[in-house]
């Protein structure tokens, strides 16, 4: 048998593979290897296993949407997150996360999570109203404490007091860790149970985590009656074949998930947001302006938001020019065929949203902030018809789509218009943002801004 043709890519006699380049600089690594390789190339994983990263938006078609049942996370990239969230729907395969999708669907219905539009923008006029001209902020950690506050009330609807604040320091610690696991394969390589210092800390703040939300959900099953958050819909959803609700265990990882999901994407995509307007003064100004017509002073409401199309705009281009989740791991579970490409058992497959969506086949000048480029064409068409189903995708795709990427686009867009209608936010002097790869796509630290009210 001829040895088998695998696209092209580096080799190297290390059995730790690209372990080592990828852990020194992640996303410098795979820059590199995709302007030196292309659309579809080979990186060498640990004990020589093939690792594709592929940039084809047909390709990441059939693997998210047509072959999706082909295919499942890869185990060991689960393990972090499992040993942390438990087993969400985010983390969870197979025919439980059918029945799990299933089940919490309803509760991320259109209808449903408007009703929360008018909680977001009392959380963040709230916050507004203690700020002072010209202080200094951290952007990341304020709009993290922002969508923190909106999250715990979409899920419990009441004010949880120091608790909040626990919960925040708890997932700091647990993002912080998870992110480091993330592009140090050997912390995850080691049991979760490792005396290493890390590892320790890791626990005790999962431990914390645990600790408030199983209070949370013994609350809730004692008084659920007639409440809308989050939690009392998960509570009384129904398998309709069973009959059978949630468990506790069931529930604190669907809520946990939730808490991670619902609060750090949405952080990014405002703190990316108002970094990309502080350099484009002219894409502020036009915001500014759509702002003032629209809501003349006053708050936003979720019936202002079809009248507010380029706010829609500059969260969809930071999308584009900062997808959340920087990449998506998927494991061959059996010789696939995709017509350009034959994948084996055992394949780990690489999709980077990033370089899809900044790739200047599919958008013109596609380094520059530039909303204007999602208004429709002459024939009505939107940005995502013009351009191949796959070369945007901030949210994923197929039937593992971010399941709260309705709630997200709600939350950013309001939290947008609120704040942007009031403040403006300058970067330190000096001050250029880096990008982190890890499990999430944030700045590299801190975010110095210098708040400016209208």
């Amino acid at each position: 048998m001829s040895p088998r043709k695998l696209p092209p890519g580096d080799k190297t006699l290390s059995p730790l593979g690209i372990v080592p380049r990828f852990a020194r600089d992640p996303f410098g690594f795979l820059s590199e290897q995709r302007q030196r390789y292309g659309d579809v190339l080979t990186m060498q994983g640990p004990l020589y296993r093939p690792n594709i990263l592929i940039n084809d938006p047909d390709l990441v078609y059939q693997i998210l949407v047509t072959q999706a049942d082909q295919f499942r996370k890869p185990p060991l990239l689960q393990r972090p997150f499992v040993s942390t969230f438990g087993n969400g729907l985010f983390f969870s395969e197979g025919d439980f996360w059918r029945r799990q999708r299933k089940l919490m669907q309803p509760a991320f219905h259109h209808h449903q999570i408007n009703r929360y539009g008018e909680a977001m923008v009392q959380h963040t006029t709230a916050m507004l109203q203690g700020w002072q001209e010209g202080q200094t902020l951290n952007l990341a950690a304020t709009m993290r404490a922002l969508t923190l506050m909106i999250v715990v009330d979409a899920l419990f609807q009441e004010n949880i007091g120091p608790e909040t604040e626990r919960f925040a320091q708890a997932i700091g610690i647990v993002g912080e860790i998870l992110a480091q696991q993330f592009v140090q394969p050997w912390l995850v390589w080691l049991p979760e149970s490792f005396p290493l210092p890390v590892l320790r800390r890791k626990r005790r703040a999962v431990a914390e985590l645990d600790r408030i939300v199983y209070g949370l959900i013994a609350k809730r099953r004692a008084d659920a009656a007639g409440r809308t958050d989050l939690l009392s819909l998960l509570l009384a959803a129904e398998d309709e074949a069973t009959g059978e609700r949630m468990s506790d265990v069931q529930l604190h990882d669907e809520v946990l998930t939730l808490f991670i999901a619902g609060h750090e994407t949405t952080a990014l995509a405002l703190t990316w947001a108002f970094v990309l307007l502080s350099q484009t003064p002219e894409v502020e100004a036009k915001l500014q302006r759509e702002l003032d017509a629209v809501l003349a002073g006053r708050a936003p409401t979720v019936a202002d938001l079809l009248h507010l199309p380029y706010t829609e705009a500059v969260i969809k281009e930071t999308l584009r020019l900062y997808p959340p989740a920087p990449g998506i791991l998927r494991e061959a579970l059996t010789t696939i065929d995709l017509g350009t490409l034959t994948l084996e058992k055992g394949d780990i497959i690489w999709l980077i949203p990033y370089f899809n969506q900044r790739d200047s086949r599919y958008f013109d000048q596609p380094e520059r902030f530039w909303p204007e480029r999602f208004a429709p064409d002459k024939s009505g068409r939107p940005l995502e018809r013009r351009i191949p189903r796959f070369a945007y995708y901030p949210f994923g795709g197929g039937p593992r789509i971010c399941i709260g990427n309705g709630f997200a686009m709600l939350e950013a867009r309001l939290l947008l218009a609120t704040l942007a209608q009031q403040v403006r936010f300058r970067l330190a002097d000096g001050y250029q943002p880096r990008l982190k790869f890890g499990a999430t796509l944030g700045p590299d630290g801190p975010v110095p801004v210098q708040l400016i009210k209208q």
